[in-house]
């Protein structure tokens, strides 16, 4: 026989803060005398849980005592006083032969001679018998409604059945004080007849603060509501001490104990020099805590109402202050701070409470939230399935595909957020190309992979990650011939070409150097007639393009240049190089191209690159192209430009100064990244990508400038393209961007002071000596250039990290900006620029690129 659902009492509905917070949203439209007396039982049920806080207080059983007091004091002021703001009393409401009123009176004045009532947890027990009563047909109305039968449907969602014999032991092994700390049961409500059920339904995944607070995910939503009300001030400074601060300060605490214990003296100085990073971590975490939320131009200021809950902020700010002065931090401001921390905690969980919680289980952006995503969003975090594919993809930030990623839950509720890029990996392949001369009415470039880290044969599931990150670029044969693919005839061999590229936006960018030689053509049965006519009388031969093309996932790019021209100087004494488009290089010369970068003889001191993961953003090109091409205010102008992701082209007539220049303005707005469509050599049949309606950088050779031209003027798509000329110097910009004075001033300054010093320093006192102009002479300044465009981007970015806020569950984690706030913060003069510029993925990159 099916099962019998048992109903849904009020007691459960008082219990759980999903069901009330519906039957409050029924009550405020039927009966608001109604409405006070729910929550009523809700702010009584709260007092109920009061006994398991204050653990960690100096004097645990004074500070608990003194708490409930208070909280019950609270409860007889809000609800049962004539002047309560949420008044319960009627005429036909009686507590005891009494009214709530007196009966009111009466309990105050009891609390007052004897302050241990307070730890009774039956003090409110007759009120609430009999607002129970009186609120019984309220709620037998609002069990008929359509919302709560749908609820009640859908209860496997939100309830679990237990045998009753199995919820005894439970009950048996957990204490009171664990169950709560958990927060997977609500209280049990009392029922003279549950002893002949067999099978019950206890509320184990309903939805409580706790709850929501011990699950990150959760509670990253909860944070999002409060920040679209502009009132998440205090949940911010709660997750920033639960996930930033108290995992260092427990480790430290647990170090320098440890520490102490002279049975494992040998371990003792391992332990203090991990004690003395524990305290750098502090000083930091603590000190940005203090002044993000609590000095007094902080950008998310949290203040509490009552004066003994503000003392705690005090406290907190003044004993990181003190530590911060002394520079060190002892066992015992640790264990005070804890305590202090801890108390802070407790004071934002009972105004979450009281103030926010039941708001957010009743929002319709949470309903709407759990009706998409409750088999996801309630899934344990931290299962088996998320764990194992989480770990076997190490460079993901996303969650197992089985969960509802962080970004998907706040564009379901409408917030913009930011995640951060996917790192890569190194890569190396090897190709021969060569044009296909069989078919000379369509010639075409062929390829042929001489090696690459995704070989097809070796992929496997295990490999998947792998395989597609270094797959070759699509239609990578266009770059190889960027002007076209066609046969040269000429009564000399062509000079070979030699340049670098690169291949692709941030996210999955190949650096490539590309090497053609021409070889002549003597098949003669593949020359045309006119052609072998040319051949015997005029000497014209015809000469077929082939080549080699090295990449690499790293911009090495002068390195693999380097490369290929080394094996080129050493062939020329080679027949089958020089005479055979067939020819491939011998496993020796395949092992130097594919050899590990040699960080020691390729970089300099400056450079500080001495791992693969620090070549991102090492620069192995000259940066001294883009200031030979451009003026010092042109390149600023560009540079912005970048920042702010518009649409740019660059016209030169070196492939090699196109790739450079592209390379260097990505290089010069570092940290920042440029993560849109970027092709500085872009092939002469893909000119239609200039119709692309996102930002991008292209680089066009100047030989094909007229179909460049044609193709910007055509249906208008040229409007808003920046296009610079690299040979004349020029830069055509509608409404040309300017970074704010304060930033495009010192830096236009410190550029002309390094590159052109002799027009910088013209007019000074004393002159210009020989030994600055020596110094200028002796090599481009490039890590002075470098630190110049470093320190504008650092400017830039002073004040953002007052208003990022990271929030995470254990699979990924996304970063909301306060832009309203940001942006109130600044002079008038400067919003247009960053109104444009925190729209950018250049920012949204930068502010989710933060340390978990």
């Amino acid at each position: 026989m099916p099962s019998v659902e048992p109903p849904v009492t009020l007691d459960a509905v008082v219990a759980d803060p999903h069901l009330h917070a519906l039957f409050l949203q029924h009550l405020s439209v039927s009966d608001s005398k109604g409405f006070a007396r729910l929550l009523f039982l809700v702010s009584v049920e709260e007092f109920k849980k009061v006994f398991a806080s204050n653990k960690h207080s100096e004097d645990p059983e004074d500070d608990a005592q003194a708490h409930r007091r208070q909280y019950a004091s609270k409860i007889i002021n809000k609800f049962m006083s004539p002047d309560a703001f949420l008044d319960i009393a009627s005429e036909n409401l009686r507590i005891l032969n009494k009214s709530v009123w007196s009966f009111g009176k009466l309990l105050r004045n009891d609390l007052m001679l004897y302050s241990g009532l307070a730890a009774k947890t039956d003090l409110f027990q007759d009120a609430e018998l009999a607002v129970k009563k009186a609120l019984q047909p309220n709620f037998s109305q609002f069990s008929a409604t359509p919302e709560f039968m749908a609820l009640v449907a859908s209860s496997r969602l939100t309830y679990v059945e237990n045998d009753d014999s199995t919820d005894e032991e439970q009950l048996e092994e957990s204490s009171p004080a664990s169950v709560l700390e958990e927060s997977l049961t609500s209280p049990s409500p009392v029922s003279s007849t549950s002893t002949h059920v067999r099978r019950q339904r206890t509320a184990t995944t309903f939805l409580t603060l706790e709850r929501v607070l011990g699950n990150r995910r959760l509670c990253s939503v909860f944070w999002v509501f409060l920040f679209k009300e502009r009132t998440h001030e205090q949940l911010s400074l709660w997750m920033d001490f639960r996930y930033q601060l108290l995992p260092i300060l427990e480790d430290f605490i647990h170090t320098v104990q440890d520490s102490g214990d002279e049975e494992h003296q040998q371990e003792n100085d391992h332990e203090e020099r991990q004690a003395g990073e524990l305290i750098e971590q502090l000083l930091a975490v603590g000190s940005r805590i203090a002044a993000k939320y609590l000095t007094a131009s902080a950008s998310t200021r949290v203040t509490f109402v009552g004066e003994a809950e503000q003392g705690l902020l005090r406290d907190y700010e003044l004993r990181v202050a003190c530590c911060l002065d002394a520079g060190s931090f002892s066992l015992a401001d640790a264990e005070e701070l804890l305590r202090t921390v801890e108390r802070i905690q407790a004071v934002i969980e009972a105004d979450l409470k009281v103030n926010h919680f039941v708001r957010f289980m009743g929002s319709e952006s949470f309903k709407s939230l759990v009706a998409s995503y409750q088999s996801r969003l309630l899934s344990p975090s931290g299962s088996s399935n998320a764990v194992t594919s989480t770990a076997s993809d190490g460079s993901s930030t996303a969650s197992d595909s089985s969960m509802t990623t962080l970004q998907e839950l706040f564009q379901c509720m409408n917030v913009a957020s930011h995640q951060p890029q996917r790192s890569k990996s190194l890569i190396s392949s090897v190709m021969n190309f060569r044009l296909d001369v069989n078919d000379r009415s369509h010639p075409e470039i062929i390829k042929e992979v001489l090696h690459s880290l995704a070989d097809p044969s070796n992929h496997s599931e295990s490999s998947s990650d792998l395989y597609h990150h270094h797959a070759i670029p699509d239609h990578v044969e266009a770059f190889f011939r960027p002007s076209g693919a066609d046969v040269v005839r000429s009564t000399t061999r062509p000079e070979p070409s030699l340049f670098h590229m690169t291949i692709g936006n941030a996210e999955k960018a190949f650096y490539g150097a590309c090497l053609t030689r021409y070889v002549p053509l003597n098949d003669s049965s593949k020359l045309g007639p006119l052609e072998q006519v040319l051949q015997e009388t005029e000497g014209l031969e015809v000469y077929v393009p082939a080549g080699l093309c090295i990449i690499s996932r790293y911009p090495i790019l002068d390195t693999l240049k380097q490369r290929l021209d080394s094996l080129h100087a050493a062939m020329q004494d080679d027949e089958a190089y020089l005479s055979d488009v067939n020819w491939l290089p011998t496993a020796a010369q395949m092992a130097e191209l594919l050899s590990p970068f040699d960080f020691a003889t390729a970089t300099t001191s400056q450079d500080n690159v001495t791992s693969l993961s620090a070549l991102d953003h090492y620069v192995d090109f000259s940066m001294e192209e883009l200031f030979s091409c451009l003026s010092v205010e042109h390149v600023v102008s560009l540079a912005t430009c970048m920042l702010l992701e518009r649409q740019v082209v660059l016209v030169s007539s070196r492939y090699s100064v196109l790739t450079s220049v592209g390379e260097t303005l990505k290089s010069l707005i570092a940290p920042l990244e440029w993560s849109h469509v970027f092709a500085p050599i872009l092939p002469k049949s893909m000119l239609e990508c200039l119709q692309c309606p996102t930002p991008y950088l292209f680089g066009v050779h100047s030989s094909y400038r007229a179909e460049l031209r044609e193709m910007l003027e055509r249906e208008g798509c040229g409007d808003g393209i920046v296009v610079v000329d690299l040979d004349a110097d020029t830069m055509s910009s509608p409404g040309r961007p300017q970074l704010p004075e304060y930033v495009r001033g010192p830096l236009t300054s410190r550029l002309l002071q390094l590159l052109k010093p002799k027009v910088f320093f013209s007019d000074f006192v004393p002159m210009l000596r020989s030994k600055t102009e020596n110094s200028h002479a002796s090599g481009f300044p490039q890590g002075h250039v470098r630190s110049c465009f470093r320190e504008a981007v650092a400017t830039l970015l002073r004040t953002v990290e007052e208003f990022r806020f990271v929030l995470s569950d254990d699979f990924d984690y996304v970063v909301v900006f306060d832009r309203i706030a940001f942006l109130r913060r600044l002079p008038s003069r400067e919003q247009s620029f960053y109104r444009t510029f925190l729209e950018t993925q250049v920012f949204s990159h930068e502010i989710a690129s933060v340390d978990i």
